[in-house]
């Protein structure tokens, strides 16, 4: 842990030699208990802001989570948040989910095509839903539910299009482990989850790049 964290401190320590403004997230103890009156459990962690905020023009959204264990990850961000605010962003926060037995009910790994989130109420991460100017494109997961997709439609308004895509995944969680929108014009995919929808990108005249597979083998000890 210890040479990771130094790892990290020279990464950023690099990044401002280079201009970069760093911001990190609040130091938060994620092996303490916490409960509210429908469920309990400990954190997980607030390493990837990717996951909980999405960044729609000047509103920044905090997603619901769809993990019982990241319900309060965003304290880690709420500084940082209250700062963007009082400098102009539209700060809006997605409804927490109340059942998490509910939302998860299918506790064993459904059919291919079926998820373990259901339609109980509103459900998404952040990380299944990229932008690209006014379109945002999202993919149905074990963290993204419809209902979750139509209450960010709602919020936006009609100035963004929601284009839903799935890639070849038994089982999908955060839509940039398979399609990764790099920059306008230039979309990367991963060969072994090819997207059913690549035609809206090619079409549009963008290039997709296959990402290069791994000379790891899987059995490489971490």
């Amino acid at each position: 842990m210890r040479k990771a964290s130094l790892e990290i401190a020279e990464f950023c320590r690099i990044l401002e030699h280079e201009g970069v403004k760093v911001r990190r997230p609040d130091v938060l103890d994620h092996s303490k208990s916490y409960s509210t009156p429908d469920f309990s459990s400990t954190g997980l962690y607030s390493a990837m802001p990717r996951d909980l905020l999405l960044v729609v023009g000047e509103e920044i959204i905090e997603s619901p989570m769809a993990w019982r264990c990241r319900f309060f990850e965003y304290r880690a961000y709420r500084r940082l948040m209250k700062e963007y605010f009082r400098e102009g962003a539209k700060w809006t926060t997605a409804p927490k989910p109340q059942g998490y037995i509910e939302s998860h009910e299918r506790l064993e790994l459904p059919a291919r095509g079926q998820f373990v989130t259901t339609e109980f109420e509103p459900c998404f991460d952040a990380a299944d839903f990229q932008r690209a100017g006014k379109d945002i494109f999202c993919q149905l997961s074990h963290t993204t539910n419809r209902m979750g997709v139509e209450w960010l439609r709602r919020q936006i308004g009609d100035d963004y299009t929601i284009h839903i895509v799935q890639c070849v995944d038994d089982a999908p969680m955060h839509i940039d482990a398979s399609l990764c929108l790099l920059r306008p014009g230039l979309v990367l995919v991963n060969p072994e989850r090819p997207c059913y929808q690549i035609e809206l990108f090619s079409k549009a005249g963008w290039d997709v790049v296959e990402a290069p597979r791994p000379i790891t083998p899987c059995d490489h000890p971490m």
